[in-house]
């Protein structure tokens, strides 16, 4: 039995042990989208109180970066831009909102505003099906709309501000030298 128990225990040691390496691996490579370990687990990359944005979230992101930037020919935004938006668009998300946005009203502004119903058009466009653009970038933009309205924000960078400094954001990535006002400001 005493050898069964050695066994157990070197192998949850080496479990935790490559789960350390992936981790630094993920939280030390300067692009963690492109970090193997960090595109098979959510590594968490910032957090705040009210949860944290992951590995998995950036590379959500980058993806549609990438296909938005193909389709209108411009330039990629780097990494650290990528991430400082998910950043944003999680205290936004997070922040206590009257009137909540829902998907429907993504999908309304979407069809009725930006006049954007052709499917195929927004996945040729975007990469994305029509419902994940509502998603994905509709309802993100209509809540820090909602949100910098209802707290008379001048302009998005003053709400960024208000809502950083509302919130502890931890930042786990170590190549990230992000502060409260470099959140608000980029």
């Amino acid at each position: 039995m005493p050898s069964v128990q050695r066994f157990l225990l070197g192998g949850v040691i080496a479990v935790v042990l490559v789960a350390l390496v992936f981790l630094l691996w993920v939280l030390l490579s300067p692009d963690p989208a492109l970090a193997l370990p960090g595109k098979w687990a959510p590594i968490p990359l910032v957090c705040t109180s009210s949860g944290c944005v992951t590995s998995w979230d950036l590379v959500r992101q980058s993806q549609l970066e990438y296909a938005f930037s193909a389709a209108t020919n411009s330039e990629v935004p780097d990494t650290a831009a990528i991430a400082t938006t998910l950043v944003r668009q999680h205290l936004v998300h997070n922040a206590q909102v009257r009137s909540p946005i829902t998907r429907a009203d993504g999908e309304r502004y979407r069809q009725e505003i930006l006049n954007l119903t052709d499917e195929a058009t927004i996945k040729q466009t975007t990469g994305l099906t029509a419902e994940e653009y509502d998603e994905q970038v509709i309802v993100p933009f209509l809540e820090q709309e909602n949100l910098r309205q209802a707290r008379r924000a001048e302009s998005p960078e003053d709400l960024f501000s208000q809502l950083a400094q509302e919130r502890v954001v931890i930042v786990l990535h170590l190549r990230w030298g992000w502060d409260k006002e470099a959140i608000a400001s980029k």
